[in-house]
């Protein structure tokens, strides 16, 4: 990425804070579980391309695994929707997550904040519909959270819809889940925004 491609990305995204009343600028490293990733959030140009992509309908129920300081779930819960489910390990970053998503501006769908290791069982995967991860850790915790997930369709059957934000080290996990196949993937080359590969995914009938 050039210069001035960042350079315009960093005051979009500040436009777009103003204009959802959130701050979720900055970075933060942490060493709370050794598969944790440090805090970084997508620009508001690729988030819009996503949600848009994935189609959400009022029934859904969206479910950021990771969410730090919550960009994409507010983002997501101005959309018509169920319901907007962030879930994060760093009680920091969930205050922040909490604190952005009380004030958001233009909100459609209530926010629930989730202070709790991913793979944690005291966090209900039953009744997401689509999913978003942007590489919030490695592929121990990524095989974990997809069983968890996987293990709710027997009891909440449904189509999951799964998005995946990645340097394409972990992506492998989601192929070998036996659960869900890639359906489409964007690399950076694409446009200037997308810094890492995202990729689409659909749950699939198993027996």
């Amino acid at each position: 990425m050039t210069s001035l491609s960042r350079y315009i990305r960093k005051v979009r995204n500040a436009v777009w804070e103003v204009r959802l009343n959130i701050n979720t600028n900055g970075r933060l490293k942490h060493d709370l579980h050794p598969d944790s990733h440090s805090y970084a959030s997508c620009a508001y140009t690729v988030i819009r391309r996503i949600l848009d992509r994935l189609e959400m309908k009022e029934r859904d129920v969206f479910m950021d695994i990771g969410c730090g300081k919550g960009r994409v779930v507010c983002c997501a819960a101005r959309r018509h929707i169920r319901k907007a489910v962030a879930v994060e390990i760093h009680p920091e970053l969930c205050a922040i997550a909490r604190h952005n998503s009380g004030r958001l501006r233009g909100a459609k769908a209530p926010v629930e904040i989730v202070e709790a290791p991913a793979q944690a069982q005291v966090v209900d995967y039953s009744e997401g519909t689509l999913f978003f991860i942007n590489r919030s850790f490695g592929p121990e915790t990524l095989t974990m959270v997809l069983e968890q997930i996987r293990a709710t369709l027997s009891t909440h059957p449904r189509i999951i819809k799964f998005v995946y934000v990645n340097d394409q080290s972990e992506s492998h996990v989601l192929q070998e889940s036996g659960w869900l196949e890639r359906v489409e993937c964007w690399v950076p080359n694409q446009w200037s925004q997308l810094d890492n590969p995202v990729s689409f995914w659909r749950s699939i009938n198993i027996t």
